[in-house]
């Protein structure tokens, strides 16, 4: 007897068509100037706009080449650098600028089509720009090595679905919208505590000093996973949630808010918090002063973005054997514990 089976397959293309150019320049070891500039089209692009120009330049100054350096004793190591250039992103589905036709629209048991994307003729490379600015520091024989960077990173035209109103048929649009920037310090200090014939012993300390930034944002802000609000003006991973003020203690208290509530709206079945509140429920503020608890009065409560972050590591090397510790740290970042809300629960809101 025959078996029946289901049979499926497929298949998919993208092409890149890419142009790269680069000089570089180093004079006696001491200037050095590099330049680069690449040109990339992408088929996941829409038509008007498939190709992105990216370019790029960086530079450094070896001080410690120089003649009044060359031969001190304490600076070993000295140079400053700079560079800045444009990146690009296509990290997006192979059709995402095409209009979309897809089977399974079926009507009185005929076979149908029906339109499942919208189609974006205009949609473009997302652009990431990099500024750097760096010195590096070696003293007395590179025994300390100190590496200082800053840099601000502003990714322009992000590739994102924006969400359209259901009753137009679709549920979003693939668009350029948005920017974000990245601005920081990094830090790293390497030293040499030991090095002899037989054993070595190094140290490592990095901090870094970091800080996000929405800058544009099409359309309104939107909620993203538990707690996470992205707005303009905030980090991305901000959290945004009900401010927490005390903790119930009577039903008296809770009564209480409930009068001001409808005296203050003009509703007599307004509640301040929820029907479902009894003592023992945590209190959430009134931002706005309406005398009830609504959306708005949810609050950027923090953001998962430290603060600093860093780890210091050792190496020892002794006579063939390799010892590794290290820690690391994180400081003045937000974490949600949605495990916690979910357990305890303590809101009725």
């Amino acid at each position: 007897a025959s078996v029946k089976s289901t049979v499926t397959s497929s298949k998919t293309e993208w092409g890149l068509n890419s142009y790269f150019s680069r000089f570089n320049f180093n004079w006696n070891q001491k200037y050095f100037l590099s330049a680069s500039v690449r040109a990339d089209g992408s088929s996941r692009f829409g038509a008007n706009n498939r190709w992105g120009v990216f370019p790029a330049v960086s530079g450094a100054w070896r001080i410690s080449e120089e003649g009044f350096l060359r031969d001190n004793n304490l600076i070993s190591e000295l140079k400053l650098k700079a560079s800045w250039g444009i990146r690009g992103n296509q990290s997006i589905g192979n059709f995402a600028s095409r209009a979309l036709i897809s089977p399974g629209a079926n009507y009185l048991q005929r076979a149908g089509l029906a339109p499942t994307q919208l189609g974006n003729p205009n949609l473009t490379w997302e652009e990431r720009e990099d500024i750097d600015l760096g010195i590096e520091l070696g003293l007395f024989d590179d025994k300390l090595l100190l590496n200082v960077d800053a840099y601000q990173g502003t990714t322009n035209e992000l590739l994102l679905s924006r969400p359209l109103v259901g009753a137009s048929g679709y549920t979003g649009i693939s668009e350029n919208i948005g920017s974000v920037r990245n601005k920081g310090i990094d830090i790293g200090l390497t030293t040499t505590n030991v090095s002899t014939k037989n054993i070595t012993w190094t140290t490592n300390i990095n901090v870094s000093f970091f800080e996000n930034e929405v800058l544009k944002l099409a359309g309104t802000p939107f909620a993203a996973g538990f707690a996470s609000w992205v707005a303009e003006g905030e980090a991305l991973g901000a959290f945004r949630g009900y401010k927490a003020e005390r903790l119930f203690q009577t039903q008296a208290e809770i009564d209480a808010l409930n009068a001001k509530a409808r005296e203050k709206t003009g509703r007599s079945t307004a509640v301040y918090q929820s029907t479902l509140t009894r003592p023992g429920d945590i209190q959430f503020q009134d931002i706005n002063g309406d005398g009830v608890i609504t959306a708005d009065d949810q609050i950027i409560l923090g953001d998962a973005n430290p603060d600093f972050y860093g780890g210091v590591t050792n190496s020892i090397n002794a006579y063939g054997f390799d010892l590794s510790f290290f820690f690391q740290f994180s400081i003045g970042n937000y974490v949600f514990n949605n495990t916690r809300a979910f357990s305890e629960g303590m809101n009725s809101i």
